[in-house]
């Protein structure tokens, strides 16, 4: 008896959540995100009104151009990175459980690409793959 209820409670709920993500919230994403918000309690948040910068409350459009001024020039920093940074990301030792993953340059990608070997294998459709 209990396996049986088991599998009519498991059946019960397969078929909720599918009726809960029909084909017509499939379509809009916006619906199945609040569909999926709702089956994980979560409620909508505010957005950040106002945020503190050396002490100073910044609202609207100054919290605006702050957060410009940021991404803006992180970029720069990102697009250049200085001295430093390469020299210790190149003397950091070796972890072999680390996903880090040392700095390249264009040389060494082209290098991979040429050493690379023609492969004779075909996809599932049978055409062959060629670099």
């Amino acid at each position: 008896y209990r396996n049986q209820l088991n599998g009519e409670l498991r059946t019960a709920k397969f078929r909720y959540f599918n009726n809960m993500l029909s084909e017509r919230c499939r379509r809009n994403v916006h619906n199945q995100w609040d569909q999926l918000n709702k089956l994980l309690n979560r409620t909508s948040k505010a957005g950040i009104t106002t945020i503190m910068k050396d002490g100073i409350s910044i609202s609207r459009e100054e919290l605006c151009n702050e957060f410009n001024n940021f991404f803006v020039n992180i970029t720069k920093t990102l697009c250049y990175p200085s001295d430093t940074l390469v020299g210790y990301a190149y003397n950091t030792p070796c972890i072999p459980e680390s996903l880090f993953m040392y700095p390249t340059h264009e040389s060494e990608i082209v290098t991979v690409f040429q050493n690379l070997r023609n492969s004779r294998t075909e996809d599932k459709d049978g055409f062959q793959i060629k670099p």
